[in-house]
């Protein structure tokens, strides 16, 4: 994350992660064997012995954004078990000794059964005291990023999960909306100064 183009990128107030199919595989309404999780390395294992595992490069960039002072971590998952993504938290870890949950702001973490994404950002924005612009979103279903993007958040569609690259690109595109809404907000003050 020592990318020598950071001080050109401007990061968000707010990282906003779905959990299934983004940061973990498999899905919650995948599993057959469900709770008590157990570890397994830094991954866990279901009642049966299936693998849930963090995908791509998410470990790394949640342990790295969780240790930026300038940066909120937040949850906004839908899932049929919520208990279980909490579990999953708890016990899945980012490095030894650090469980996944301490990444992310405990009053930002979202996960609630069958509710729009708009829900959760909603949510997630009172709490944080931001604009609905200087969030990002990250998410694995399309669904879930329009109904983002029609709120203003700045969604990034991970159907794999997050990798250095995906993020790297999302922080460069991210900067540029963010300097397009301020030229063009820009642009109407001055319009409306004039009259």
């Amino acid at each position: 994350m020592d990318d020598p183009e950071e001080a050109e990128v401007i990061y968000p107030k707010v990282f906003v992660w779905d959990l299934d199919g983004t940061v973990w595989d498999p899905e919650m309404y995948q599993l057959y064997g469900g709770s008590p999780f157990k570890p397994h390395g830094h991954d866990v294992r279901d009642r049966k012995g299936e693998h849930i595992r963090i995908l791509g490069d998410a470990r790394e960039i949640l342990l790295s954004l969780s240790e930026r002072e300038d940066a909120l971590v937040a949850i906004a998952s839908t899932c049929t078990e919520p208990e279980w993504a909490v579990e999953c938290l708890q016990k899945m870890q980012v490095v030894e000794g650090r469980p996944l949950e301490q990444c992310f702001h405990s009053d930002l973490v979202e996960i609630y059964y069958q509710h729009s994404k708009d829900v959760h950002l909603r949510a997630i924005q009172k709490k944080s005291s931001c604009e609905i612009h200087e969030m990002i979103f990250f998410d694995n279903q399309m669904n879930n990023i329009r109904v983002a993007q029609r709120l203003g958040v700045f969604s990034v569609y991970t159907p794999d999960g997050v990798t250095h690259e995906i993020f790297q690109h999302a922080l460069k595109s991210y900067t540029a909306f963010v300097v397009k809404r301020d030229v063009e907000t820009a642009g109407t003050k001055k319009k409306k100064s004039k009259k």
